[in-house]
């Protein structure tokens, strides 16, 4: 996977986040944002393992992300609970977009 895709594979899920807690949608839109978050959480684990050979930061981190947003168990929060946690995993992926910028 090139640097251009990941950074496909990054932005998607910030758009997602930052909206989803803004505007009241149908579930299904929630359903959707989930398997967004996690496919992405997933790639950006598997690509940084290849790159790395260990679990690092960026392993853990993205981990925890695709467990969060799972949509084969979800956990459910309430909407108050979710908007901060939207947030900062917007934050998350915005920074990482950043980096691989940075890198290129």
């Amino acid at each position: 996977m090139d640097k251009n895709t990941l950074k496909i594979i990054l932005i998607f899920p910030v758009i997602f986040l930052i909206i989803a807690p803004l505007v009241k949608f149908p579930y299904g839109v929630y359903i959707l944002l989930r398997l967004v978050v996690f496919g992405s959480a997933a790639c950006m684990i598997y690509f940084s393992y290849k790159n790395t050979k260990q679990i690092n930061v960026t392993v853990l981190l993205f981990s925890f992300i695709a467990l969060l947003f799972n949509p084969f168990f979800p956990i459910y929060l309430s909407r108050e609970v979710w908007l901060p946690i939207d947030f900062i995993v917007a934050g998350v992926y915005g920074y990482s977009y950043l980096k691989i910028i940075k890198e290129s």
